[in-house]
């Protein structure tokens, strides 16, 4: 009975965009904590370069930095706050 409830078609692109949406959010939730923890009111040369979590290489997190660091995002970043 349950079954017929539940059951999705994975095939389907409302079904596929819905899914998307819900994992692109948790993503950009985690990096947000983890820039939140790791970045924000950093100074520069205590950053980590070393990924301070087992899921994410070293260079994943170095690339995650290198985005942070970007002045395009800083200059964002800083308006947000201001």
């Amino acid at each position: 009975m349950f079954q017929l409830r539940l059951r999705v078609d994975t095939r389907e692109k409302a079904v596929e965009e819905a899914c998307t949406s819900v994992f692109q959010s948790a993503i950009r939730k985690k990096r947000y904590r983890l820039k939140k923890k790791y970045f924000t009111g950093i100074p520069i040369d205590q950053i980590r370069r070393t990924s301070p979590v087992s899921y994410m290489t070293d260079e994943m997190w170095n690339k995650l930095v290198e985005k942070w660091m970007n002045p395009k995002n800083l200059v964002c970043y800083l308006s947000a706050i201001l």
